[in-house]
Formats: C-alpha cells, sequence, structure tokens
C-alpha cells in the first residue's frame, strides 16, 4: 500500500469551545425564554458547548435571531472608527447582542471548517472577528485568528495560516492567556511540515506539548499526540509513531473526543502497514473510514477513502482503487483543499500508469505537479516528480526524464530522514529534561519550606535553653573545621579533575574528528548506493514485464558488484544479469559502466541478438581498460553476463551467456542447464560468437538465473551442508511448483540455515520469472 509519507494532520481537531456548562441546564432555559434577547444568549452559549452537528441546531437560530435584533437596534448602521457603541443609551444591550452574535458566528465558522466547508466556515470567522473587533473583545479574538489558521491551512494557504497563528499568540501573551498557546503551536507546526521545514514544525509540536501538560488539558495532549505518530510515521521511526497514536487514542477515547479518535485510527493504521501488520492496519483502517462517515468530516475522509484506495491498488484491485481515489479527489475539490488534490491527482496518475495507460497517467501526474509546484509542498512535489520521471522514460523522453530524476533527488535529499530523526530524537530528550527538571524543582521547593520550618522550631527552643544553644555553637565550630579540612581536600582533587579534564578533551577532539570523517565516508557511500541503485530494474518494470518473478538481491556492502538490467523495445524484452569484478565501491563503477554500456548497443546501436551483445558488451570494456592502461593507470578488470532476449511476438527466448548458465524448468518438470561461454568479459580484444540457446514460452514452465555469489557462499565456507554446484539444482528440482514468493522464501530459509555462523563473502543475486 502506498499511503502518503506524510500523513494529514488534522487542523479540525484544533476547532474547540472554550468553556464548559452544563447544556441539559441550558436546554430547559431555552424552553422557557421569552425574549429574543435572553433566546440569544442562550443559543450563543449551548452552541459553544456542543460537537459535531449538535452545533448547527443552536448556532443557525442564533444567528437569525441575532442578525433580526442588529437590525432592530441599528448596529448594522454603526462606524467601528466611531465611539458610536458608546454613546448610544441602550449600550449594555447593543454590547450583548454584538457579543453574543460573534459567539455564534465563531461557532457556526469553527464547526464549518470541522466538517470540511471551508470556505464558508472562513466567512463565518471573518464576521465574528468583526464583531469582536467592535466590542474590543481581544480574548475572543484571539480565539477566532487561531480557528481562522486552521482553515487557512486546509486550503493550502501555509504561509498566511502562521500569520494568523502567530497573531493570535501575540494577543494571548498581552492578555497572558495561556489556554489556546498550544493549539496555535499545533497549527503553526502543521503549516511548517506542510512547507517541507520538518526541523521547525518538531520543534513547535513539542512546544505544544510542553504547553498543553502544563494546563493538563487533555484535548491538545491528544492532538499533539496524533501528530507526533503522523511526524515519526514519516520518518520512518515506526515504534515511536505507534507508541505516541496509542497514547493520543486512548486518551481521545476516554474523553470522547471523536474528531481526534478518527485521526488516529488513520495514523495506527498507516504505522500497521508498514510494519506489515496487515490485519490490524484493515481494522483501524476500516474504524477510521466508518468514524469520518458518521462524523461527515470530509477533510479526514478524504484520507480515509484515499488510503483505502491505495489498499486496493495493492491488491491489484484496479477498479475498487479508482473509485475510491476519485471520491477523495472529489471531496477534496469540494472542500478545496488543495494540497489533497494534487495528492490524489498523483494516486490516479500512479494507478493509470500501473495499467500501462500513459496518456491519462501522464495527464493526472501534471496536474498534480502543477498544483504542488504553486502551494510549494516539498514532499508532494517529490512525489509528482518520481512519477513523471517514470512516465517520460517509459514513453522514451529521456530528456525530460532526466530533469524530473535530477529535481526528485533534490528534493529527497532536502527531505532527508535522518537528520529528522536526530532533530526529533533531541527535541524529544530536550522536552522530557525540562519536565523532568520542573518536576525537581517543585519537589525541592517543597523541601526547603520543611527545612525552614525545622529551623524556626529550632530556633525558638534555643532561645529558652541556653545549654542547647551552647552545644550548637560548639557544633557549628566543629563542622567549620570539618569544612576547612575538607575544602583543603576538594582543591586537591580540583586540580586533579582538571588534568583528568584537559586529558578528555585531547582525546575527545580526536574521537570527533574520527567521527566526521567515518560519518563522510558513510554518506558517500550512501549517496553512491541511490545513484547506483536509480539506474537499476524497478518494480513496476518487472511487473510490467514479467507474469510472475522473484528477485534475490544480497550486496556484500552497500554497493553491489552484481546488477540486473532491464528494458523493453517494441515486442522485445532485454534482460541482462551481470556479476562485475570484486565488490563495494571498484565493482559498483563497474556496473554503472555496463549500464550505459548496455544501454549504447541496443537502444542506440539497435543490436538484438543476445550472442552479437555479448561481444559488443566485451569490445566496449576492453577498448574501456585499454585506455586506461595507456594514462598509466591498470586495470585488471572484467564482467561475467548473462543476456536473454524475449520475443512476445513469436513467443521465443533466446540466451546468451558468460560464466552465468541459464536453468529452465520444462512444463514435465525436467531441468534443464544452459551452458555459458567461459571467459570472463573485458579481458581480451576479440572473442568468439558464444553459444544461443532458444526456447518456446508455451514449453517452459519457469527461468532461472544467479550469480556466482550464492554458490561460493555455500560453498567454501564452513557450513553445516555442503551446497556447492549442484546445491543450486537441487533447490530448483524441489522448489519449481511453488509460486515464486515462497521459492524466495525457501531459498532466503536455505541461506540462512547453511550460514549461521559465517559472514557474507560476495554479492549474491539470484532471479527467477516467466515472461
Amino acid at each position: 500500500m502506498s499511503f502518503k509519507l506524510w500523513v494529514y494532520l488534522f487542523f479540525a481537531i484544533c476547532i474547540k469551545s472554550y468553556s464548559q456548562l452544563d447544556t441539559d441546564s441550558l436546554k430547559k432555559k431555552l424552553l422557557l425564554a421569552k425574549t429574543d434577547s435572553v433566546k440569544l444568549r442562550l443559543y450563543a452559549l449551548l452552541s459553544e458547548n456542543s460537537e459535531g452537528n449538535d452545533v448547527f441546531e443552536y448556532s443557525k437560530p442564533g444567528i437569525e435571531i441575532a442578525e433580526k435584533l442588529i437590525k432592530e437596534y441599528k448596529l448594522d448602521k454603526l462606524d467601528i472608527r466611531k465611539s458610536d457603541l458608546l454613546e448610544n443609551v441602550s449600550k449594555k444591550i447593543k454590547i450583548n447582542t454584538l457579543n453574543y452574535y460573534g459567539k455564534v458566528l465563531f461557532a457556526q465558522g469553527s464547526e464549518e471548517i470541522n466538517m470540511g466547508n471551508n470556505l464558508k466556515g472562513l466567512s463565518y470567522l471573518n464576521k465574528a472577528l468583526e464583531m469582536q473587533s467592535i466590542i474590543g473583545d481581544t480574548l475572543q479574538i484571539a480565539a477566532t485568528l487561531e480557528n481562522i489558521g486552521a482553515g487557512l491551512y486546509c486550503m493550502g494557504s501555509f504561509a498566511n495560516a502562521i500569520k494568523t497563528y502567530s497573531r493570535s499568540l501575540q494577543l494571548n501573551a498581552i492578555i497572558k492567556n495561556k489556554n489556546t498557546v498550544a493549539t496555535c503551536y499545533i497549527g503553526i507546526g502543521n503549516s511548517l511540515k506542510s512547507q517541507g521545514n520538518i526541523a521547525e514544525a518538531i520543534d513547535f509540536t513539542f512546544k505544544a506539548l510542553k504547553a498543553a501538560e502544563e494546563l493538563k488539558d487533555f484535548q491538545d495532549v491528544a492532538i499533539i499526540n496524533t501528530n507526533l505518530s503522523a511526524i515519526y510515521s514519516s520518518i520512518g521511526d515506526y515504534q515511536k509513531a505507534l507508541d505516541y497514536g496509542l497514547v493520543g487514542l486512548k486518551l481521545a477515547e476516554k474523553y470522547n473526543f471523536k474528531t481526534i479518535i478518527s485521526a488516529s485510527y488513520i495514523n495506527i493504521s498507516f504505522v500497521y502497514k508498514k510494519t506489515n501488520n496487515t490485519k490490524k492496519m484493515m481494522e483501524y483502517l476500516n474504524k477510521s473510514i466508518k468514524s469520518c462517515e458518521e462524523l461527515g468530516n470530509k477533510n479526514q475522509l478524504v484520507i480515509a477513502y484515499k488510503n483505502l484506495g491505495t489498499t486496493y491498488k495493492d491488491e491489484k484491485n484496479y477498479k475498487k482503487a479508482l473509485e475510491y481515489f476519485i471520491k477523495s479527489n472529489n471531496i477534496a475539490t469540494e472542500i478545496n483543499s488543495v494540497g489533497e488534490i494534487a495528492n490524489t491527482n498523483c494516486k490516479i496518475g500512479e494507478l493509470y500508469f500501473t495499467q500501462n495507460n500513459i496518456p491519462l497517467a501522464l495527464d493526472y501526474a501534471i496536474k498534480g505537479y502543477n498544483i504542488s509546484k504553486k502551494l510549494n509542498t516539498p514532499n508532494e512535489i517529490k512525489n509528482a516528480t518520481s512519477l513523471l520521471k517514470d512516465i517520460f522514460e517509459k514513453k522514451g523522453e529521456y530528456k525530460k526524464a532526466l530533469e524530473m530524476n535530477k529535481l526528485y533527488y533534490s528534493l529527497r535529499d532536502s527531505l532527508s530522514n535522518d537528520d529528522i530523526k536526530r532533530e526529533s530524537t533531541r527535541k524529544q530528550f530536550q522536552f522530557e529534561y525540562e519536565k523532568k527538571a520542573l518536576a525537581d524543582s517543585l519537589k525541592n521547593s517543597e523541601q526547603k519550606k520543611i527545612i525552614l520550618t525545622k529551623i524556626s522550631l529550632q530556633n525558638a527552643e534555643l532561645k529558652q535553653q541556653k545549654t542547647i544553644r551552647l552545644a550548637l555553637i560548639a557544633g557549628i565550630a566543629g563542622v567549620l573545621l570539618f569544612f576547612i579540612i575538607l575544602y583543603s581536600r576538594f582543591v586537591l582533587i580540583s586540580r586533579q579533575k582538571a588534568t583528568i579534564h584537559q586529558q578528555t578533551e585531547a582525546l575527545q577532539t580526536q574521537k570527533n574528528e574520527l567521527e566526521l570523517k567515518n560519518k563522510s565516508i558513510t554518506e558517500s557511500i550512501e549517496s553512491a548506493k541511490h545513484i547506483q541503485f536509480s539506474i537499476f530494474v524497478s518494480k513496476v518494470e518487472l511487473e510490467l514485464a514479467f507474469k510472475n518473478y522473484f528477485t534475490l538481491i544480497k550486496p556484500f556492502a552497500n554497493l553491489s558488484g552484481d546488477f540486473l538490467w532491464l528494458k523493453t523495445l517494441n515486442t522485445k524484452t532485454f534482460l541482462a544479469l551481470g556479476d562485475c569484478t570484486g565488490h563495494g565501491v571498484p565493482a559498483s563503477l563497474l556496473t554503472m559502466l555496463a549500464n550505459e554500456f548496455l544501454n549504447k548497443i541496443i537502444i542506440q546501436k539497435q543490436i538484438f541478438n543476445p550472442s552479437k551483445i555479448l561481444q559488443e558488451l566485451n569490445s566496449e570494456f576492453y577498448n574501456f581498460t585499454i585506455r586506461k592502461q595507456q594514462t598509466g593507470n591498470k586495470l585488471n578488470e572484467g564482467m561475467d553476463v548473462a543476456i536473454c532476449v524475449i520475443d512476445k511476438s513469436t513467443k521465443k527466448l533466446y540466451y546468451a551467456g558468460t560464466r552465468i548458465d541459464l536453468y529452465t524448468v520444462n512444463n514435465n518438470g525436467e531441468l534443464l542447464i544452459s551452458k555459458s561461454y567461459k571467459i570472463e568479459l573485458g579481458k581480451q580484444s576479440d572473442i568468439v560468437m558464444p553459444t544461443e540457446a532458444s526456447f518456446d514460452l508455451d514449453e517452459i514452465k519457469n527461468f532461472y538465473i544467479t550469480s556466482d555469489g550464492l554458490r561460493d557462499q555455500l560453498k567454501y565456507r564452513s557450513n553445516k551442508t555442503r551446497f556447492g554446484f549442484t546445491g543450486f539444482e537441487d533447490f530448483i528440482k524441489n522448489n519449481h511448483n511453488l509460486n515464486f514468493e515462497t521459492q524466495k522464501e525457501n531459498i532466503l530459509k536455505l541461506y540462512s540455515d547453511l550460514t549461521t555462523n559465517e559472514k557474507q563473502i560476495d554479492d549474491i543475486t539470484v532471479f527467477g520469472f516467466k515472461p
């Protein structure tokens, strides 16, 4: 399942009321109310203390009554730049009318945004802000700005959302109101994360948690734990993501925070997916959809439907997947959730690409890319460029594919999970340390009070007892003498510690230098690994080329000397499995050369015969090594390779290889081995035309190719059983009737059983397939 790498943080859960009253008592009073002024006040209080559709039951009639009174009192004629309101005779009544009108507008607008009606909600909130500004209600202005920030976030206006939340924080600071500080920090953190500024987003999230826990605001604590679950999911720390998600869910369920419960279900479902717990993933995904539909929460329903579509896509139920992706896209369009419109367009494009419908895939991918670029959301742009790279490569538009590839890697590097993990861990430790320090401070304060009380009692007793006083003075003198002796000892120890400290600093400096060098080397190798694997065959290409297959790839080091190369031109599919001399960095560089040489021979020169391809490949390698020797750099490198050409028009497979054999199992279950040419490519200027074998695809059940890594690993080490040359043949005979996924599991088990105490000695690559 391809869930969105950053799970959408549900802004609607930040929208809250700010008073808790007995709603049953208010409802009874409403039934008895006779004047519009009293009814308006009660509607305002009830709407503030309700949730979901119940809010509209009280806010809508409240708005109608308020607007009726405003016309009656001629408040719609007020000029807020003057003092009309204060000079009015019935000032108190009119102030109350505007106050309660602002409250019902606030409740209506907040719930509209919570339900996904963002433009409508912002309209009500801006009107509420106007009323609150007239009467100068700074506390309510700050609360309204906070909820406007939530609406702006939903619509993809992240910069404006941050500005609005910041204004709310400034007002709260002026009036010294700490109640909504955590909520504003949550909103700023979510907006920063959507802009790709993960480090600052983490900082604000832990600031929010600190503020919420100090106030014991369990709703905000539940929200923040849900957000932290999403953050840790996005950087791949799924255990912490699950821990925070379950804490948030437990709090939400305890206090019946329905919207937070729904958000927690989606996050926890994502974590279980990433940890391969399919049963739990489906349980929480179904809960999330049911909860979103019951609440009518369109913001979360966009995510829930998209995730269900992704589930169906992974199960290859493309019809159902498309149905739910379109549902998600339609709701996102309805509520003007621009970021999710971009995301669902990319999801639909990926689905069409999987089905090889390139025109539709390109259309949706470009839509997603353009919207993401306009929003300047790095994660969505990265996903869109990855899809466009694959589409352009499929269309043969390699220049465009290269442009997308460059943009993809620049964005991927800017969103490095390693840096984010380090920052999140630092912030977590900082938060836990500050919390412990506060607890210790409170504890010490209480102990200090107890000590002062005891001293006071002792002083009272000393005034009455001269003997005790003299004894105490003598005791103090003894203590002073002890401290003098202790101080001289302390000076000696301090000098010794200073010497040790200097030596420690010198050792630490050397350690830091070594760590920096090691880090630089490690990061360089990791980058080289990503570059190398970016040119190798992708899972999508393998699924399009073969009915069934399995791959077992175990590099000796981060970088591999083995490679698997695949290209499809018209009705022909070209497959190459190669093993370059050595392993690690030198061998990985040869695989890059091999990739370029194969592209040149097959795509540019249009050479389709396996034997001829091997001759050309040998010539390219030999010429390269000769050129290097002329510059004084002696090379002794080569390559083993197997070439298969699959012609779907004639249903034939043609094979030729050097030092890599082809294993086939026919429909009668018989194992056949097509022997390779026993010479290493690149060691001589020309080679004899290798023997070529051909097969009728309808007569062959399975094909297998392997480099010598598995054979050497299991033969020449001190294993429990000798595997050797015939061991792989025995494996095929015993497993060819099983599906490819089971075959892969069995060969991994065989490897594990036979090498329990051994280290890997070479790159291992095994490929089994059925065209």
